[in-house]
């Protein structure tokens, strides 16, 4: 908690964040930009436009999302729970499918990240799973589309689509593998 911002100085932490972030994306179209040098068939002048055009839309976009200033942020807070009295589900962000997560984290909310930390075989790939599952299957049934997106960094793109077959049939990936369908 020591490392927290105080409610004093939030303005000029939003800030730092906020020049940080300008940082990296730099760092990450300077790095681009010299893969691309690096290239043979990549002509000097086409790498500085796609810069240039990079850095205008960049500018503009920086400026354009501009901090809230706080009382646009409570205005905005005040109508969502104006609007959950007369309709309390719509509060509700997309459901999981399991209840009590969904009341713990009320949900989930368009832009969240949700990472899943634990020892192995605990299920964590499972339950992911059926979360982005139930989240297409809830959007679906109000006709809405939705894509979750599953990001893993251990698990190979085909065992992860034996495990979501597993999820989705009861068939044990073992029981696929062997063919005993």
């Amino acid at each position: 908690i020591d490392g927290v911002p105080r409610f004093t100085n939030i303005d000029e932490y939003c800030r730092i964040v906020k020049g940080k972030s300008v940082l990296r994306k730099i760092i990450k179209q300077a790095n681009y930009a010299m893969e691309l040098a690096f290239e043979q068939d990549t002509e000097g002048e086409e790498i500085l436009l796609q810069l240039q055009n990079w850095c205008s839309k960049t500018r503009a976009g920086v400026e354009d999302k501009s901090m809230l200033p706080h009382a646009d942020v409570v205005r905005e807070v005040w109508a969502e729970i104006q609007s959950a009295q007369s309709n309390p589900s719509a509060a509700m962000g997309i459901r999981t499918g399991f209840p009590r997560v969904d009341y713990s984290i009320n949900g989930l909310e368009k832009g969240d990240l949700i990472t899943l930390a634990g020892a192995s075989s605990l299920g964590k790939t499972t339950m992911a799973l059926q979360w982005a599952m139930n989240a297409a299957r809830g959007y679906q049934e109000q006709a809405r589309k939705v894509v979750p997106l599953y990001v893993t960094l251990e698990i190979p793109p085909k065992k992860l689509v034996y495990k979501t077959l597993a999820t989705r049939t009861g068939i044990s990936v073992r029981k696929m593998k062997q063919g005993n369908i």
